[in-house]
């Protein structure tokens, strides 16, 4: 029944439809419905108990992207549009989207950290040691020229 749910209840829902299929306590029909499988009776007679933990709770599209507070593209500033210049030809060298390379976030936090050394990079989320290794030295040229 559409809408008889609560948001807060609804993320609820897959997660406990998997635990009690794991448990058999639910099976699925030929037609992809549900139905109660053999351990849903001990479980209603309160014979079997109905543990399932809860899911945390996920963070917002907003708040995972930063939401009102996040830093916002520094316009005009000359490092991170030479670190965005960076980025592209590097993406062009590997043949992969410029993102691949390092999201602009990781752009924004080195043009307001300005790291000097590798280890100063690899501090930064989203530099990883693979990434530090094959594009660091780069990165860390520019924000030097800058």
């Amino acid at each position: 029944v559409f809408g008889i749910v609560a948001s807060e209840e609804a993320r609820l829902i897959k997660p406990l439809v998997r635990s009690l299929m794991a448990r058999e306590a639910l099976d699925t029909t030929e037609h992809g419905g549900l139905m109660l499988g053999p351990a849903a009776r001990a479980m209603m007679k309160g014979e079997a108990p109905v543990l399932m933990a809860e899911p945390p709770v996920k963070r917002t599209q907003r708040a995972a992207r930063g939401g009102a507070g996040a830093t916002p593209n520094p316009v005009g500033d000359p490092l991170f549009d030479a670190l965005r210049a960076m980025r592209r030809e590097l993406a062009a060298e590997a043949g992969v989207p410029p993102y691949v390379i390092f999201h602009d976030a990781v752009l924004r936090a080195m043009a307001s950290g300005r790291p000097a050394t590798r280890s100063a990079m690899a501090d930064i989320p989203g530099v990883g040691g693979k990434k530090l290794e094959a594009w660091g030295d780069a990165f860390l040229n520019v924000i030097r020229q800058h």
